[in-house]
C-alpha cells in the first residue's frame, strides 16, 4: 500500500508542476515518462515493507565481485539501495546527530501512540510510552535493518565504508546508552 511513499512521490510531483521548480519542464514525453517511472520506483523502494525483499533482491544480483552495472536492473536495483541507504542514514551520521533526530523520531512515535491509545485503538509497536526503550530500538533497527544494508552495500560500492563503521559506532553508543539507562545513570 505504501501510503507515506505514495504521498512523498505525490508531492513530488506537485513540487515539479510550480514553474520555478520543474528542472524537467523541457524533457521530451518520452524522457518525462521514464523520470517519473524512475522517480516513482525509487521512492516506493523505501517502503520498510519491501526492505527485505529489495535488500534480498540486491544481495542475489551482487554475489560475485563483478556486477554487471551495464545491466538495466541492476542499476535500478543500485539506485533503490541507494536511496534506502539515504533514507536510513541517521544510523551512520555522527553520534550527536543520530542521537539527537532519534530523539526527534522518538517524540512523533509516541505522540502517535498517544493518538491512537485516546482514540480507544491498539497502540501500535515502538509507539507506547508505557514500554517504549529508544536505545533498544535503535540497536534493534541498526542489528536488522540498516546495518545489513549499509554492509551489503558497501561490499560492492567501498565509498559506503565510513557510513558502515559510523553505524556500527553508533550501535555500541546505542548499547552503551541503553546500559546507563537500566543502571539509572543517564544524564
Amino acid at each position: 500500500m505504501s501510503v507515506l511513499e505514495n504521498y512523498h512521490a505525490a508531492t513530488a510531483f506537485k513540487l515539479l508542476a510550480r514553474d520555478e521548480l520543474n528542472f524537467a519542464s523541457n524533457f521530451p514525453p518520452e524522457m518525462w515518462k521514464e523520470f517519473r517511472s524512475l522517480v516513482l520506483k525509487l521512492i516506493l523502494a523505501t517502503d520498510m515493507a519491501r526492505h527485505v525483499e529489495v535488500l534480498g533482491m540486491w544481495k542475489a544480483r551482487t554475489v560475485t565481485p563483478a556486477v554487471d552495472f551495464g545491466d538495466a536492473a541492476t542499476r535500478l536495483l543500485t539506485l533503490q539501495v541507494l536511496v534506502k541507504c539515504a533514507d536510513l542514514v541517521n544510523a551512520a551520521r555522527p553520534w550527536p546527530v543520530c542521537h539527537a533526530w532519534a530523539e526527534q523520531v522518538e517524540k512523533e512515535f509516541l505522540q502517535q501512540g498517544d493518538q491512537e491509545r485516546d482514540a480507544g485503538l491498539t497502540v501500535s509497536p515502538f509507539m507506547d510510552r508505557e514500554s517504549t526503550n529508544l536505545p533498544k530500538m535503535q540497536a534493534v533497527f541498526m542489528d536488522f535493518v540498516s546495518i545489513p544494508l549499509f554492509e551489503s552495500v558497501g561490499m560492492v560500492l567501498p565509498q559506503l565504508e565510513e557510513a558502515v563503521v559510523q553505524a556500527h559506532t553508533n550501535l555500541q553508543a546505542w548499547r552503551d546508552f541503553g546500559r546507563t539507562i537500566s543502571t539509572g545513570s543517564a544524564s
